[in-house]
C-alpha cells in the first residue's frame, strides 16, 4: 500500500496546532466550568502549556516567530461565541499532515532541546487521537 503525504505549509500548521491548543483550552474550561477535573489537573495544563509552545517552536524554525506569536495571541480563554464551532474533528489525512509537519519541523531545529519538544508535541498528538489504535499490522 502506498501511503501519500499531505504536506502543510508552515503556515498552515501553525494554524492546525494553534486549532488543536484552542480544543484542548475548550475542553479544559468546560471540564472546569461542569466541576469534572481530571485526576491532576496540572496534566491538562502542561499539555496545554507543550501546544502553545510548539506553536512558537513551529514559528522559530519557519522564521515565522511573528504569525506564531500572533496564533498564540488568538487563542481565546473564553467560550466560543455561539456561532463559533464548539468541536474540532479531524480526518486522520489532516492528523497525518499535522504529523508530518511537525516532522519536517523537527529537523530544521537545532537545538536537541527544541527537537525534544516537538517530538513531545508529536507523540501528545498521536495519543490524543488515538492513532496507536488505528494502526493494524498485516
Amino acid at each position: 500500500m502506498m501511503m501519500q503525504n499531505q504536506t502543510l505549509t508552515p503556515s498552515e500548521l501553525i494554524r492546525r496546532v494553534a486549532e488543536e491548543t484552542q480544543c484542548l483550552m475548550d475542553m479544559r474550561r468546560e471540564s472546569m466550568e461542569n466541576g469534572e477535573l481530571p485526576e491532576i489537573p496540572e496534566e491538562q495544563d502542561e499539555i496545554i502549556q507543550l501546544y502553545q509552545n510548539g506553536i512558537t517552536l513551529i514559528g522559530k524554525a519557519w522564521d515565522l516567530q511573528t504569525e506564531a506569536a500572533a496564533a498564540r495571541e488568538q487563542l481565546r480563554h473564553i467560550a466560543p461565541d455561539e456561532d463559533e464551532a464548539d468541536t474540532w474533528e479531524l480526518t486522520e489525512t489532516q492528523i497525518l499532515g499535522i504529523l508530518w509537519g511537525l516532522f519536517d519541523t523537527t529537523v530544521r531545529l537545532e537545538a536537541l532541546e527544541d527537537r525534544q519538544a516537538i517530538y513531545a508535541l508529536t507523540q501528545e498528538i498521536m495519543d490524543f487521537h488515538g492513532l496507536d489504535l488505528r494502526v493494524q499490522s498485516n
